[in-house]
């Protein structure tokens, strides 16, 4: 008898792999009965989330103006927005807890190196094996085809600036994508409901994240290929992963975008509690 399918975003993707306890259990539970898959634009966003800036922590600490790793922490807390630092306190926490590593000694540098690389390169290797791909690739993004050829033996320095330079490259993968066709023609009927839909909710907490898409979309609309890039990507990546979600699987996430996104698909959607929802609600 085959599984039930579930198509997860990449809200729902970290938690398999790398995640408090609690949270890793929860989704486990939920879903240990079903054939996870995902698609290259989400593969591209774990990418996006995590893995380039896990590699630009470990570049920070690699740097030879850098001492130790405490000096590391201190210029990413400085350069990093959020969503960086987030990754990047994931790694930090697993030097404190695994490790026996003086964040303040500069002889402990060579061996944070050693340990983050390993961890990178195995949560690399994990996730390209842990998930089904749907096997379509409407937007033909570039930066989902880029492949991590860092190891321990070869050191990992040059891969891991590969890996980011060819990444962050996003005038040559804009080049080889073709989000514009994808928006402007061929979902353009479906995006033209998304913008009508968010225009019409109430503003709130639980609305900003479909508004402010529907905005992004708006501007892609309004001003053609000339707007649409790799940033513009991020903004607007639920409507994709929406869109691209096959009609018979469950889309699995955290956001309130994807309520409203799958309503107007007539797509099945399940919004699970964020790491933060969950843990109140099991100290309560």
């Amino acid at each position: 008898m085959s599984k039930n399918k579930s198509f997860l975003d990449s809200s729902v993707v970290r938690p398999f792999l790398e995640a408090p306890k609690f949270w890793k259990t929860y989704f486990n539970d939920n879903m240990k009965d079903r054939e996870l898959y995902l698609s290259n634009f989400v593969k591209m966003e774990v990418y996006r989330s995590f893995i380039t800036n896990a590699i630009k922590f470990w570049m920070a600490i690699d740097n030879p103006l850098i001492n130790n790793v405490s000096d590391a922490i201190s210029l990413i807390t400085n350069s990093f927005n959020k969503s960086q630092l987030i990754a990047t306190m994931q790694l930090i926490a697993k030097l404190l807890k695994d490790q026996e590593i003086d964040l303040d000694d500069s002889r402990d540098k060579e061996k944070a190196l050693i340990i983050i690389g390993i961890y990178i390169r195995r949560y690399y290797n994990k996730f390209n094996h842990s998930f089904k791909n749907i096997g379509q690739d409407s937007t033909r993004c570039a930066r989902a085809s880029i492949e991590l050829r860092a190891s321990q033996s070869e050191g990992f320095d040059i891969g891991f600036k590969e890996f980011v330079t060819e990444f962050c490259d996003e005038k040559n993968c804009r080049s080889l994508c073709s989000i514009d066709k994808f928006i402007l023609s061929v979902h353009k009927t479906e995006i033209e409901k998304f913008i009508y839909t968010a225009e019409k909710l109430p503003v709130k907490n639980t609305t900003k994240g479909i508004k402010d898409l529907a905005q992004n979309l708006t501007k892609i609309n309004d001003n053609g290929k000339s707007v649409c890039s790799c940033k513009m990507c991020a903004k607007i990546g639920d409507a994709v992963i929406a869109i691209q979600c096959p009609p018979k699987m469950l889309l699995e996430h955290t956001d309130h975008a994807f309520d409203h996104l799958c309503t107007v698909l007539g797509k099945n959607n399940r919004k699970h509690l964020s790491v933060q929802a969950l843990f109140n609600s099991l100290n309560n």
